[in-house]
Formats: structure tokens, sequence, C-alpha cells
């Protein structure tokens, strides 16, 4: 039974990872999206630490202007990371799931991270 959800949860990652993974894409007034935008993201040899993602960077200058893209890229976390290039706020975020690049912040794929919990947990105590 443990091997099987190990099993399960190593196929969903795996099918997950395989699939066309849909993104909004928009280079220029991104602070919306709308279907029109939704594209399948180019296929990408991507190296065992990182992950195929959704991308949403916002710069803000200064002066308060705020500009908005999304994309496909390549992430090694799902998370955001602010950096400063002169006075202008940078700030990238990546993401796993499809068409996650859409809202302000972004969230987790929760049953693959309880499926990998639950086959780790029940590996341990199989040998235990």
């Amino acid at each position: 039974m443990q091997n099987l959800l190990l099993a399960v949860a190593i196929a969903f990652t795996l099918l997950q990872g395989g699939t066309g993974l849909k993104c909004y894409i928009c280079e220029h007034d991104c602070e919306t999206v709308n279907d029109d935008l939704e594209q399948v993201c180019p296929a990408l040899f991507v190296s065992i630490d990182k992950f195929r993602s959704c991308t949403k960077t916002v710069n803000v200058t200064s002066a308060g202007v705020r500009t908005v893209r999304r994309g496909c890229g390549v992430g090694d976390s799902e998370a955001c990371q602010t950096t400063m290039h002169g006075k202008t706020t940078h700030t990238l975020c990546h993401c796993r799931k499809g068409l996650c690049n859409a809202a302000d912040s972004f969230k987790m794929n929760v049953l693959l991270i309880l499926l990998v919990a639950v086959g780790v947990v029940l590996n341990i105590y199989i040998y235990i």
C-alpha cells in the first residue's frame, strides 16, 4: 500500500511535468488577464533541480510606475524574489500549476505536497 501511494505521487509529478504547461503570456499592459492571453509554453529542457514554470514579473520605479509581465520560464522554487535594478524594484515569481501566473500571490500545489508527504511517512514506518 505504501509503495502504491509513493508510485501515485511520483506518477502525478511526472504527468504534471510531462504535459504542456499553460500560462498567461503578456509583455505589455498585463495588470489583468483574460482568455486571449492563455498559451501553452514551449517545451524546455530542464535540469533535475529546476522545473518549467509560469512567471509573473512586476517592476515598480521610484516614481511609482508599475509594469507587469507574464510568461513561461524555468524556476527552482515556487516563490517570488525581489531585487533592485537601479531605482526599480524587480519582483519575479515562479509557479508550477497551469495559469497560476494570474494571481497576485502564488499557491503551491497542496495535493502534490500531501501525496509526497504521505508516501515519505509511510516509507519511514515500513523501515522502522
